[in-house]
């Protein structure tokens, strides 16, 4: 649970997260974070930092909402 929301928890995918502007070119894992409830937004970006952080150095947090709900991408870099 994050701040009282059930949050599951998957491997993304891709290998980095990107945009029309930048492209990361560190080696890292990308988390897909599902938040379930009608105030999952209230989770705040500050809040997913600090949790994640615990597990490696937070490169870059992104979010988005899908059918599934409140979705956040979190790319944490590999220690080596």
């Amino acid at each position: 649970e994050v701040r009282g929301k059930t949050a599951y928890l998957q491997y993304s995918n891709r290998q980095e997260i990107v945009n029309n502007k930048t492209k990361a070119d560190i080696a890292g894992n990308v988390l897909l974070v599902t938040i379930e409830g009608q105030d999952a937004r209230l989770v705040s970006i500050d809040v997913l930092h600090l949790v994640f952080s615990a597990f490696g150095f937070v490169h870059k947090i992104t979010t988005f909402e899908k059918t599934a709900g409140f979705q956040s991408g979190i790319y944490i870099l590999n220690g080596d």
